[in-house]
């Protein structure tokens, strides 16, 4: 394997087991599942908006695999040829927010010679995108038909319940439990975006710990203004 790639690991807390399901996404994870217990596939390809839990489940796929992570927005200004070179060893090939590539004609050439390698040893790619593929704006017609040969899977946001059982699991991983009115009280003052919620529930433990403090919605509420006062939100 080249040797810049165990750079880009997922993270290590991202699994199926903390992905909360909702109804309109349960065809779509049930189908990444099946896709990943199978020995051919080849491409499996994600699509929703930003939040939607794409990324999540591509590095839950990289937990039970020997899958490369390839985080296109850390990536895209790096040389294609070089990242793509000796990936169809690995047994899948995780390729997250494909679409911001997909007008640079030098990745879109390097990623259809590594589709064809995966193909030809019966590798599988996972992607993910903003968009369908069939209508994601992409410079090179073949790799775009090779996107799409597994069909396409959107994924929606979670709804307020789903936000709120997600903001419990990932409490409960860190050792405590976030009462149902403080949740509720972060969902109406703070970003619906499950990324900056989690980084919230991030600081929030890390300031209850230093201070010796439950966390409370005084506690919530004076953190959360503090944070918009800084104007980080």
């Amino acid at each position: 394997m080249p040797q810049q790639l165990p750079l880009f690991r997922p993270r290590t807390d991202a699994s199926f087991d903390n992905f909360v399901v909702i109804d309109a996404n349960a065809t779509a994870v049930h189908a990444l599942r099946q896709w990943l217990l199978q020995t051919n596939g080849y491409v499996f390809y994600l699509f929703g908006s930003k939040g939607c839990g794409r990324s999540h489940l591509l590095q839950a796929a990289c937990r039970d695999s020997a899958a490369i992570y390839l985080p296109m927005q850390e990536l895209k200004t790096q040389n294609p040829q070089a990242v793509c070179e000796g990936l169809e060893h690995a047994e899948i090939v995780c390729i997250d927010d494909v679409d911001v590539i997909l007008t640079d004609l030098a990745w879109c050439e390097q990623l259809f010679h590594l589709c064809n390698r995966l193909l030809a040893a019966q590798r599988k790619l996972l992607v993910s995108a903003s968009s369908a593929a069939a209508t994601a704006p992409c410079v090179l017609p073949d790799l775009q038909s090779r996107l799409s040969w597994g069909g396409s899977f959107k994924l929606l946001p979670l709804d307020d319940d789903g936000l709120a059982r997600a903001l419990k699991i990932r409490a409960r991983e860190r050792g405590f439990d976030l009462d149902g009115e403080v949740i509720a009280y972060i969902l109406a003052r703070y970003s619906r975006n499950m990324e900056a919620l989690l980084a919230l529930l991030h600081e929030l433990d890390r300031h209850s710990l230093a201070e010796h403090k439950r966390i409370t919605i005084p506690f919530v509420r004076r953190f959360i203004d503090a944070v918009d006062a800084s104007g980080e939100t």
